[in-house]
């Protein structure tokens, strides 16, 4: 077992979340670690209802939390008779806000893994506002999954795409992305995006990735990479372009520039919103973080 810790997954019966939960099984497969499913709740005004998880308009609590239990039991023991290797199989609800409940399970999660867009919000969001705050603010690595992948394949024999500009954080998401890599077994694609105003040739964007490559394979020897430098007037719009070839886009959590204070940059927010599968934003752990 690689982590003891579980994948952790959001879900609220929408499009999107049922597609995270179908990432969400693979991935802790291939990863040998838990399953934990969570449905977190706030009752809602009186005849509100959201499908898969059906709330009484009467507002008694205690009908429906039996109703979301016995909906997320059977998806449990679905996902158990389908998938016989996976390591264990958790399900359960949580009072309290969605976002505010899986930044919270992050801490001791391997990956948590939420759909785009959940219920509720305007139809025309691509990122839903709980996606965008636990991507934004959850220790370890978020994984945002759009709903097209619900019905299609894994896109698991596709490339890991990482991008890299030598911050921390993309030295930690290189990590991830050569661990994922592995796993698939599939090619890792690194790409050093560059403006061709500050290098013109590209001549120090080539030098940073071939030490960053050079070091991954000390660590990753049965590691297949391609390395790769492209001039781009927007690193954002160049990551999104990637992202189209890529089973996975990994994104650190800030990079070079901006304000320090920020917890996720211009370019993990551009990918969040525009990317064209699904995107893992690699944060620092709880315990990273708490090192003194």
């Amino acid at each position: 077992m690689l982590d003891s810790r579980p994948v952790v997954v959001g879900v609220d019966g929408s499009p999107a979340s049922l597609a995270a939960v179908r990432y969400a099984v693979r991935l802790a497969e291939r990863r040998q670690t838990p399953l934990h499913l969570v449905h977190a709740y706030q009752y809602p005004l009186p005849g509100y209802t959201m499908v898969g998880f059906a709330y009484p308009s009467d507002g008694s609590g205690e009908a429906a939390r039996e109703q979301i239990a016995a909906t997320l039991k059977a998806l449990a023991e679905r996902i158990r008779a389908e998938h016989p290797d996976l390591v264990a199989v958790h399900a359960e609800q949580v009072a309290g806000p969605a976002a505010a409940v899986l930044i919270e399970l992050a801490r001791g999660a391997d990956v948590t893994v939420v759909g785009t867009r959940g219920h509720g919000g305007f139809a025309g969001l691509l990122l839903g506002s709980v996606a965008a705050q636990v991507a934004t603010h959850a220790h370890g690595t978020v994984i945002v999954v759009p709903p097209a992948a619900e019905d299609g394949p894994d896109r698991a024999e596709d490339p890991v795409a990482v991008g890299f500009d030598r911050s921390t954080g993309a030295e930690r998401a290189l990590r991830f992305a050569a661990e994922e890599s592995l796993l698939r077994g599939t090619a890792l694609a690194v790409t050093r995006l560059y403006d061709p105003v500050m290098d013109r040739d590209g001549a120090y964007a080539a030098l940073s990735i071939a030490d960053a490559v050079k070091i991954l394979l000390d660590e990753y020897p049965s590691l297949r990479v391609d390395a790769d430098t492209l001039p781009s007037e927007s690193i954002a719009r160049g990551m999104i372009e990637i992202s189209a070839e890529a089973g996975l886009t990994v994104v650190g959590s800030r990079g070079h520039g901006g304000f320090a204070g920020l917890l996720l940059g211009s370019i993990g927010r551009a990918l969040l919103h525009h990317a064209r599968g699904p995107v893992a934003v690699v944060h620092p752990t709880h315990a990273e973080r708490n090192v003194s």
